[in-house]
């Protein structure tokens, strides 16, 4: 059996950061902006944050502490990389 060869490509889904309110990967001004948009609100599963994972029903400081704590959160690169210096994957099957 000939081995494959081609483009492999793998995408990853990681858990949702707490405190990362609008979704892009990083805590920073845009998930304060959303915090403090819906600041003593209640019913707001947005931002309100704490306890994990569907908060107290309103949008105060216990939120605001997990959003500060992870500020300026970015994620870095994954740890289960794998370099390929050739630049060629070659994968079979049995």
């Amino acid at each position: 059996m000939s081995p494959n060869t081609g483009l492999l490509s793998i995408q990853l889904h990681p858990e949702p950061v707490p405190g990362d309110l609008s979704l892009d990967g990083k805590i920073d001004n845009n998930d304060l902006q959303i915090l403090t948009e819906n600041w003593l609100r209640t019913g707001c599963s947005v931002a309100d944050i704490y306890p994990a994972p569907d908060g107290d029903n309103i949008v105060n400081f216990k939120d605001l502490a997990i959003l500060a704590s992870r500020w300026l959160y970015e994620p870095g690169i994954v740890d289960d990389v794998v370099s390929i210096p050739s630049g060629k994957l070659t994968m079979s099957h049995p």
